[in-house]
């Protein structure tokens, strides 16, 4: 028999190796297509846009709700010297006048503060608006501070989860995309703000506008019905900033 030998074993090596330092030169490749870059640039507009958004800012601990009160405020004035107002569903949308405000928030809100979303801005009373802009808060800081979105009475619901007994409308709209709420973002810029929306019939009920002079002439929702919300008396000055 011929003997066999076994392989050598191969021997661990003991140089250690060595890894050189990641290179402190970053390579960044940016690819435009048919972009267009004008400057100049100014080194504080980022900063001074982030001051001013933060007082607006839904979940932010220097939120200050007369402030995006009289951000959209002015939108609705601006807009009806122009002949394109803007539904309310899309001013609150808006991350350059309410940024933070998602759409189940907007949803939500609106439906607490008794408002269809086809609305436009300027028929909106002072303390409607005030209301809006209160429980987008309250709506947003609740999430927050949980986790996990609070009770959602009309959003993807077929029955009103609050009379219990209406239907929900759920349309797309905003941005320009629908057709009955006439006159909400006609800029493409505002593509974003079309979103799928729902809303009860009975307790988010329509104004009535003439036509010929675009004035309200019937308010289906008193003043007196908008004082009371879950038993709490609010003030046209009431806010919940905490």
């Amino acid at each position: 028999d011929i003997p066999t030998s076994s392989p050598p074993k191969k021997q661990k090596s003991t140089q250690k190796t060595t890894h050189s330092p990641p290179s402190t030169v970053v390579s960044l490749i940016v690819e435009a297509r048919a972009t267009t870059i004008s400057g100049p640039f100014s080194s504080t507009a980022p900063q001074t846009k982030l001051t001013r958004l933060s007082s607006h800012d839904v979940c932010s601990s220097s939120f200050h709700a007369p402030s995006v009160f009289q951000t959209l405020r002015n939108i609705s004035n601006t807009t009806i010297q122009s002949n394109n107002d803007v539904i309310i569903a899309d001013a609150i949308l808006n991350q350059d006048y309410f940024p933070g405000v998602g759409n189940v928030i907007k949803v939500e809100a609106l439906h607490r503060a008794c408002v269809d979303p086809r609305r436009f801005v300027s028929s909106l009373t002072d303390l409607e608006l005030r209301r809006v802009i209160r429980y987008c808060r309250e709506y947003a800081m609740g999430w927050l501070d949980t986790g996990r979105a609070p009770t959602k009475f009309v959003y993807n619901k077929s029955i009103c989860g609050t009379c219990h007994n209406a239907s929900v409308c759920m349309q797309k709209m905003g941005g320009g995309s629908d057709k009955c709420g006439a006159g909400s973002g006609r800029s493409t810029n505002h593509a974003y703000m079309a979103r799928v929306t729902f809303w009860c019939t009975r307790c988010q009920p329509p104004e009535v506008y003439n036509s010929a002079s675009n004035v309200v002439t019937q308010r289906q929702v008193s003043e007196s019905s908008l004082s009371t919300t879950n038993g709490e008396n609010l003030t046209p000055d009431t806010y919940h900033q905490s």
